[in-house]
């Protein structure tokens, strides 16, 4: 293996793995943002179902509201800790 080749395999794999670091943290920065606007939808359709079924004198309705609320709370709490 000639030294120049050397050099250069070296050099482009340095730079293949820092283009996987940069693409991971990419996606995971995008992942991260979507999970947040699902969650913020799922706190909104939970507080609206909550509230309908207090209209509808539902609790089971009601209990599924707040389900929701929770589960979308914990969801940003858990992606915001990524």
């Amino acid at each position: 293996m000639y030294r120049s080749t050397q050099y250069y395999g070296s050099a482009h794999l340095s730079i293949i793995l820092t283009n996987k670091i940069s693409q991971r943290t990419c996606y995971t920065f995008y992942m991260n943002k979507i999970a947040l606007v699902y969650c913020g939808l799922a706190i909104a359709c939970g507080v609206f179902i909550f509230i309908y079924g207090g209209y509808d004198d539902s609790p089971g309705a009601q209990g599924l509201g707040l389900i929701a609320v929770i589960l979308g709370i914990t969801g940003i709490i858990r992606s915001i800790r990524k």
